[in-house]
């Protein structure tokens, strides 16, 4: 808030240096100095103001690690009518999982090159079944897999930009859900993935989905993304 209102009183005061500047403009196309008008210490502000104008514009537009304008930053946001909800993630780093029922999160970490059909499970178990979403955050994920009949209704890997195998076979996505997930899918080079996987980098599975025969998957396929059931 100190920096906003820090910024917006660097425009008024060069807003108000504009229209000074343009009073003495007048002046002068009517004969009168503005320098003698203004003053000489008054005429050199309203110079100096007006050349820092367009850089207290870019200061307060641009990004910044003071900014609000930030990425997501490995984020992946996944919705569950599930009574118990388990994944499987592969990559490298770590990872924390808030399982959107207030309870404690479960950070891991990660190994590299993991098997799709296999990797490292994260599982939690609700009180009841209900809709809830679960957030995964890391910045290295390259596998995750949920499969297993885990009731996703929903699922954006937006933040996932190094993801390079997904599977979300048999679960509850409509075509609607399965278009709008393709959309989230990242567009990016990813590295061939390890002989084990047994299929090309930036591979998604769909099997089991009402929407799996229906949905448009030229949206994932035009990102370079091959799309399997």
């Amino acid at each position: 808030m100190e920096q906003n209102f820090s910024s917006f009183r660097v425009m008024e005061a060069a807003n108000h240096s504009k229209n000074s500047a343009m009073e003495a403009e007048n002046h002068v196309k009517h004969g009168v100095s503005a320098k003698s008008q203004m003053g000489r210490g008054d005429f050199l502000k309203t110079c100096l103001a007006l050349s820092l104008a367009p850089t207290a514009l870019m200061i307060n537009c641009g990004g910044g690690s003071g900014s609000s304008g930030g990425g997501k930053s490995g984020k992946i946001k996944i919705t569950t009518e599930a009574s118990s909800f388990e994944f499987r993630l592969g990559g490298s780093g770590v990872a924390t999982v808030d399982w959107g029922d207030n309870s404690e999160k479960v950070t891991l970490t990660l190994i590299e090159n993991e098997n799709i059909r296999g990797g490292r499970n994260f599982s939690h178990t609700y009180p009841s079944a209900s809709i809830r979403t679960v957030t995964i955050n890391g910045d290295n994920i390259t596998i995750l897999g949920c499969g297993a009949y885990t009731k996703l209704t929903s699922i954006d890997v937006s933040g996932a930009t190094a993801l390079t195998h997904l599977s979300v076979s048999n679960n509850q996505l409509t075509s609607a859900a399965l278009n709008a997930l393709f959309g989230t899918l990242h567009s990016n080079t990813v590295p061939p993935p390890p002989e084990q996987l047994f299929s090309p980098a930036k591979t998604i599975y769909i099997s089991g989905n009402p929407g799996a025969d229906t949905c448009d998957r030229s949206i994932a396929e035009r990102k370079g993304w091959t799309v399997r059931g």
